[in-house]
């Protein structure tokens, strides 16, 4: 016959079971839940992507994820096809025959540089490449990607460098390297001190690359919460918070981090060092898009009413830089005139900075133009 000492312990033990049950269920219906949302949220995204995802080092700069393979459909564009190799370049497309050719142009720069809502070969680098003799655009390869500049581009050109050396892979023979005016000269000045490393780093990435509902509760976020904007939309604050000395040791200071980021890609038989104008650079009226992005007319204003002075000091900035690189021996295409020929409404996207197919094209003219200018043509 039992005794009450012999069924003490039962009571404890069947306790923690039935809380280890009760935890399983709950995790079994989150995971169902999780798989119903990402089912209803590919169904209503017809399978593509609503974001470009992206990763970071261990130090927070940003890249594209290794291994990418995915049709993107950004809000109001057409669908276009994402694919990268196993550093994060975006390439042609993900065949075997492409991942495995070698790099005959490769570009590094940001999301002006990746060709931001349209297919791989409308980007400027693929079209310089199509212009190479016996060269086609699935030689291109592009270390591009949003809100990168020219200093944290610096630890993923080191690692493609390492990688590409240890497989004993031929050298390209055109480096671009794409200064964007519109963002890297503020990223460059302000963004450093703001990096941080968010809690759950590998499974929020994880979840943006792989996940649909992921990118759209990013998205919705982003909506809800922009009149938490950091900084005015469009326009280039660093313009008035340096002095006119200041400037000129930004536009030196922009210039050296060029040539950091030069040598530590893989040495090319050339280097071009593309300068992107900003858009209301170009055509001050650029600026008016951005109205519906500022929580307040007042806060519009102000900084329309700056517009003129941040041209000027835009366009010095360009120049000095463009003077430095050259003496620092770089071939430098500036495409700011041949752009300011042509509609900007065909010239750039209406909601952002970021060059149209067209645009892409008019660069690609002015990289060949710096590259061709006083000798033959790279073969």
């Amino acid at each position: 016959m039992s005794t009450p000492r012999d069924l003490a312990p039962v009571a404890p033990v069947t306790g923690l079971r039935r809380a280890a049950g009760t935890v399983l269920e709950c995790l079994v219906v989150l995971a169902v839940v999780a798989l119903l949302l990402e089912g209803m949220s590919r169904i209503v995204h017809l399978n593509k992507r609503p974001a470009i995802p992206a990763v970071s080092d261990p130090d927070g700069a940003l890249r594209m994820p290794a291994g990418f393979d995915a049709t993107i459909q950004l809000a109001g564009r057409e669908p276009f096809a994402l694919c990268t190799d196993a550093q994060g370049l975006r390439v042609a497309d993900c065949s075997a025959a492409t991942l495995a050719a070698e790099t005959d142009v490769l570009v590094v720069g940001d999301s002006q540089a990746l060709g931001w809502g349209f297919d791989f070969g409308k980007t400027f680098g693929a079209l310089v490449a199509a212009e190479l003799p016996g060269r086609r655009v699935g030689s291109a390869r592009l270390m591009a990607a949003a809100a990168t500049d020219v200093e944290s581009l610096q630890s993923w050109a080191s690692d493609y460098r390492h990688h590409r050396e240890g497989g004993q892979a031929a050298a390209p023979l055109l480096n671009i390297v794409s200064l964007n005016l519109g963002n890297d000269l503020d990223e460059m000045f302000f963004s450093r001190s703001s990096v941080s490393i968010p809690r759950f780093r590998a499974a929020r990435e994880w979840l943006a690359v792989h996940s649909t509902v992921m990118a759209d509760f990013t998205i919705a976020k982003n909506a809800l919460f922009n009149a938490e904007w950091q900084s005015p939309p469009g326009a280039n604050p660093v313009l008035f918070a340096l002095d006119d000395a200041e400037r000129a040791t930004l536009a030196s200071a922009a210039a050296a981090a060029v040539e950091r980021l030069a040598r530590a890609l893989p040495p090319a038989r050339e280097t071009v060092v593309l300068l992107l104008p900003n858009d209301y650079q170009v055509q001050p009226g650029e600026f008016d898009k951005y109205r519906r992005f500022y929580p307040q007319a007042a806060q519009f204003e102000s900084w329309q009413r700056r517009i003129p002075q941040a041209v000027a000091r835009l366009d010095a900035l360009e120049s000095a830089i463009a003077t430095e690189l050259q003496a620092r021996g770089f071939r430098v295409a500036v495409p700011h005139e041949a752009l300011k020929a042509v509609d900007p409404l065909t010239l750039f996207d209406r909601g952002s900075h970021h060059y149209s197919p067209l645009g892409q094209r008019i660069l690609a003219r002015s990289i060949l133009e710096a590259l061709h200018a006083g000798h033959g043509k790279l073969s």
